[in-house]
């Protein structure tokens, strides 16, 4: 494991791959495996379904519009990033989970990845990995999931609305992860449907203890 005393770790999967489920657990499978408390947050934690849905409406702009994405999605995802640096400063390793399917993406003439190299972290212990619900029934499994969450508020099936019932929604999504760690060669743990949350986090918390 690294020495830094400004250590960020990004974890992305998309929607309802378990990161919730895992969060817990893997802040605490840090802890006991380091000896040093670690911080792990959800992106959600500073960017809720609520915040989205009411600005969405209050600008007039659909949730997945260009406009509302660069005008709203992408200051919130700065503002978390922000956040973890400002932890890890303070000495302090985190883990930040996120989507961040894509980051072969450019800005200009830098890709997404290169900018949080060389910009967004530069001088911090730094490094990105992903997972995947995998296997026969992922799918089904994570629309069963979308739907599941649908009741813990106004604001989530709404959020969800473009998810829902969309066929070949998950392996959309995932193959943009799969790109993207091919592209510059980042973890990928595939995590099959119906293994449990202690299989997930112990791969995890290698990959994160490297």
């Amino acid at each position: 494991m690294s020495t830094s005393t400004k250590r960020v770790q990004l974890i992305g999967a998309p929607p309802c791959s378990g990161k919730t489920a895992a969060r817990e657990k893997l802040q605490q499978e840090l802890r006991k495996r380091s000896g040093q408390p670690w911080l792990v947050l959800e992106h959600e934690d500073v960017f809720s379904p609520e915040m989205r849905v009411r600005a969405s409406r209050a600008s007039n702009l659909e949730l997945s519009s260009k406009d509302f994405v660069m005008g709203f999605n992408l200051p919130g995802q700065i503002a978390f990033q922000k956040i973890l640096r400002t932890i890890a400063s303070q000495g302090i390793p985190v883990v930040g989970f996120g989507p961040f399917e894509n980051v072969y993406g450019k800005i200009g003439q830098t890709t997404l990845y290169a900018k949080m190299l060389e910009q967004d972290f530069a001088g911090f212990d730094f490094s990105l990995a992903y997972f995947l619900v995998s296997g026969e029934g992922a799918e089904e499994e994570v629309q069963k999931r979308l739907r599941g969450r649908a009741g813990k508020s106004e604001w989530q099936p709404v959020l969800d609305a473009d998810k829902l019932g969309v066929d070949g929604y998950y392996e959309g999504r995932a193959k943009m992860v799969r790109l993207s760690s091919d592209t510059f060669d980042l973890p990928l743990v595939e995590y099959p449907v119906g293994q449990s949350v202690d299989w997930l986090v112990d791969r995890l918390a290698t990959i994160i203890l490297r």
